[in-house]
């Protein structure tokens, strides 16, 4: 018998589409699956349209109680999972009707690799903007280096979460911090990594990411609450990297001096608020301008700055 794969998906008023979503993996060519989904603490129709759902199939499993956050559900979820593997559903997303099946045939092709995602088509579910639409494909749609994955979600990239797929001894071993509400997922691969998991992207469209005029918003301003968590995961991640050497900030930005905080304490920081590019040592460099982040890395690079892995886009 093919093994089991377990599906989590943790819904918070998803009523709008979450007949779509549930169909959407009932519908997969891949059949042995459980589906358990996780009402947390919804105050529209989300608990009923799941109960309608489950009372037709019996491999849906249903947990409702009081909203505690999507990192808490998860963990929740994985908890009662009992399948070889785990895959990660939202309740307003689409999975493909192969993207199980693909992923699952992947991971027993690619024996090293624990977690995989996929590429990703967008929708903005409250407006349309072709050029915001091709920017947020660009943040989940990209080449992955399995051996050192954590280059390219450090500049700004991310694994749709929603696409996360991965053996069951992985999501077991790793926590969720149930303390963070918006960089769960980047907190999680990165503690993956430090872990040696090895992760990689399917470049197939498996998955249907709605996103909303919040998330956009977000990902072109840095000055926001959602990238706060952001970055302070990021520069967790790296502190060991950063110990004692020369870092340069580039982008004036309110969260400049938050990272100047967190790093103090760890590195001999010093502060310039003008430096001529060609005393800058070739050491690690953090951009917090993604906008203008090409044209500064062209500047540096310019000036003898080559080693392109050395800059940050945070």
């Amino acid at each position: 018998m093919k093994e089991l794969v377990s599906i989590i998906m943790p819904v918070c008023n998803n009523e709008k589409y979450l007949s779509d979503s549930i169909e959407s993996i009932l519908n997969q060519t891949y059949e042995n699956i459980e589906l358990l989904i996780l009402d947390d603490g919804s105050k529209d129709k989300s608990l009923s349209i799941i109960e309608k759902y489950a009372l037709d199939n019996k491999n849906i499993r249903i947990i409702s109680r009081d909203n505690k956050g999507v990192a808490n559900s998860i963990s929740e979820l994985i908890k009662y999972s009992n399948g070889e593997y785990i895959a990660r559903m939202d309740g307003d997303d689409i999975s493909y009707l192969n993207r199980i099946e693909t992923q699952i045939k992947y991971l027993k092709e690619n024996s090293d690799v624990s977690l995989v995602g996929s590429y990703v088509d967008i929708e903005i579910s409250d407006y349309k903007n072709d050029d915001d639409k091709l920017m947020c494909e660009k943040i989940f749609n990209f080449k992955i280096d399995k051996n050192n994955p954590s280059i390219k979600i450090l500049n700004g990239h991310k694994i749709c979460h929603g696409t996360f797929f991965g053996k069951a001894d992985l999501f077991k071993k790793i926590d969720y911090n149930s303390g963070l509400k918006t960089s769960e997922d980047i907190d999680f691969i990165f503690n993956a990594i430090k872990q040696n998991f090895k992760l990689d992207i399917i470049p197939k469209k498996l998955y249907l990411n709605r996103v909303n005029s919040k998330f956009v918003h977000e990902q072109k301003h840095l000055d926001s609450k959602y990238n706060r968590e952001i970055l302070i995961s990021k520069i967790k991640f790296l502190k060991e990297e950063l110990l004692n050497r020369e870092i340069i900030i580039f982008g004036e930005s309110k969260y400049s001096d938050e990272l100047y905080e967190i790093l103090k304490n760890d590195n001999k920081v010093k502060v310039e608020n003008n430096i001529e590019l060609e005393k800058i040592k070739n050491e690690y460099v953090i951009i917090l301008d993604r906008e203008n982040c090409e044209n500064i890395e062209n500047n540096l690079i310019s000036k003898g700055k080559k080693n392109l892995k050395d800059f940050v886009t945070l």
